[in-house]
């Protein structure tokens, strides 16, 4: 006992705070539905328990997390991961503001941006992801850190660009063991991949093709609001940081490091056709260092970091972001029968317990309606030909909210199905003529013909 209170007594800000974020980002997913987070438990469903849902173009890990919490039960899982996933995180910010020197309170709480608070777990990978970044950078110089980077490529593909941190180990000669490391964590998803598909890369594919080579035609410029939204304020403390740094000359190897993290997270913004704010969450990481490494120095730095804490998590809970208000998805599928659904919130549907397939394309839709299969459109984004009242009067309504309608031909049903196709697939169905092999830019991934 007196061994915990020394601990407690030591460290009760840094504990206050993975409470408090804990208990805010439990809170969050309390709300309602996230639509990431949806796939993700359906994913580990599919993976764990004979799901009926499945999008292969989703990285395995954090499905496999989720798949293992199941045991505890399916919702219970949810909000473990969550707490665990908050654990991890508060662990490896410690371990890198042990190895840069800098107040682990401090440094974890500035981690805890508004940004990060309302972002981090509302689709279920960015903190963790981020975590393993921290972890990849505290201990750069062990095989350990290409571990590290294995799960940050895990839990989200685009996190391949941070490999390249790789060639900044210390010994040279220890970067193919590093590479090694890597593909020997990963094989086991390719192997999956093959067993299921016929090819180890079919996820990596898929991915590549409805994120990046299918989305070309869409051209959003650099945003720099998207840059402002990650940084808020910390703009500023980091502008300082950076000065400080550049007027004592004295940049270090970690420096260096935070500036590479800092330049492939904008890169890996840069080249992604769909840009939003959250594809720069890792920006989160260079700003606090530089914030960080000057504010540690002043001598109220923790007068300075209970403060910057408070902000947080006021402006946080001022601009709180609500998940997706589950109730009208809810009532909409009361209304349906046992026919097979395709509609514009397809994981909301299948996370609610029946399968459903993406909204069909316009020229479809007769077809789609008069063979049996149930369409609900609910009123929100996509598709445009939802909002087109002459169009969709034209087919027969079962029923209709302000918040959704349904349409179908209830003298025929389409038997549900499970919904497994990877988007590779339904763009084979266009005339494509699509592989894993000729999706992929490099054509060394080759593995069938």
């Amino acid at each position: 006992m007196r061994s915990i209170t020394s601990i407690w007594k030591g460290n009760r800000l840094f504990y206050l705070l993975l409470l408090f974020s804990t208990v805010f980002f439990v809170y969050q997913h309390s709300t309602g539905l996230s639509w990431d987070f949806s796939v993700y438990v359906l994913n580990a469903k599919y993976m764990f328990s004979n799901g009926f849902y499945f999008e292969w173009n989703r990285p395995p890990f954090v499905p496999f997390v989720m798949g293992i919490l199941s045991i505890f039960g399916w919702v219970a899982a949810e909000y473990l991961y969550i707490i665990l996933v908050s654990a991890l995180f508060a662990y490896s910010s410690k371990l890198l503001a042990e190895k840069i020197n800098v107040d682990k309170s401090l440094f974890y709480g500035l981690l805890l941006s508004p940004f990060v608070l309302n972002t981090g777990l509302s689709v279920g990978t960015e903190l963790l992801y981020l975590s393993f970044l921290q972890l990849a950078l505290a201990y750069l110089d062990k095989a350990r850190s290409a571990a590290f980077i294995s799960l940050l490529f895990l839990t989200h593909y685009s996190n391949f660009i941070y490999t390249l941190l790789i060639f900044f180990r210390r010994h040279a000669k220890k970067i193919p063991v590093s590479f090694g490391i890597i593909i020997l964590f990963f094989a086991p998803w390719l192997l999956y991949n093959f067993y299921l598909s016929g090819d180890p890369l079919t996820s990596v594919a898929d991915a590549y093709a409805g994120n990046v080579k299918f989305r070309d035609y869409i051209k959003m410029p650099f945003n720099f609001s998207d840059v402002l939204d990650v940084s808020g304020y910390y703009i500023l403390l980091f502008a300082f940081g950076i000065y400080k740094l550049g007027i004592s000359r004295k940049f270090g190897k970690m420096d260096i490091l935070m500036l590479a993290v800092l330049a492939l997270s904008l890169l890996s913004y840069y080249t992604i056709p769909i840009k939003t704010s959250r594809y720069l969450f890792n920006l989160t990481l260079p700003l606090v260092y530089f914030s960080a490494v000057w504010i540690n120095k002043l001598k109220l730095r923790r007068a300075a970091a209970i403060a910057i804490i408070i902000a947080n998590f006021s402006l946080a809970s001022i601009y709180f972001v609500n998940l997706e208000n589950r109730g009208v998805y809810e009532d909409a599928l009361s209304k349906a029968d046992n026919c097979m659904i395709k509609s514009n919130a397809w994981p909301f549907i299948n996370y609610l317990g029946k399968p459903s397939e993406p909204f069909p394309r316009k020229e479809n839709m007769a077809n789609e309606i008069s063979n049996g299969t149930r369409i609900i459109l609910f009123k929100r984004g996509e598709p445009d030909y939802a909002s087109d009242k002459d169009f969709i009067s034209s087919f027969p309504v079962i029923n209709e909210t302000e918040g959704y309608i349904i349409l179908g031909n209830t003298s025929k049903c389409t038997p549900a199905r499970k919904v497994d196709r990877t988007y590779i697939s339904y763009l084979n169905e266009l005339g494509y003529g699509l592989t894993p092999c000729n999706v992929l830019p490099l054509k060394w991934t080759c593995f069938t013909k």
